[in-house]
């Protein structure tokens, strides 16, 4: 006989986040859940991961992979193998481990 699992619901407030990143160019409202994260970051012009982020750490392309939905504003960047890609309000967006963001109208072309 198999076994029924109850469903979990967690429910955490942006507003209210469990955790705030500062950090040059930016800020992240973090929540924390059982199974992952879900966080809000909001960036100012200009900001480039590589940069603002990765220098400080002694990395050129972020080591963690992102899933994410893009509420307002446009993002482009590089994967580490070259290849370039841009983002920006309604999209969702998948981001594999070997990336730098970049605001739009930094290193990447049109």
């Amino acid at each position: 006989m198999e076994r029924s699992r109850e469903a979990r619901v967690e429910i955490r407030s942006l507003d209210q986040p469990d955790e705030v990143r500062d950090f040059p160019g930016g800020r992240s409202a973090v929540a924390r859940f059982g199974r992952g994260t879900v966080g809000r970051s909001t960036l100012e012009p200009g900001w480039i991961w590589s940069r603002d982020v990765g220098a400080s750490l002694g990395l050129e392309w972020c080591p963690t992979p992102h899933f994410g939905y893009v509420i307002g504003g446009r993002m482009a960047g590089r994967q580490q193998d070259g290849r370039e890609f841009r983002y920006g309000a309604g999209d969702a967006v998948a981001l594999e481990p070997g990336h730098d963001l970049i605001e739009p109208r930094g290193r990447v072309g049109d």
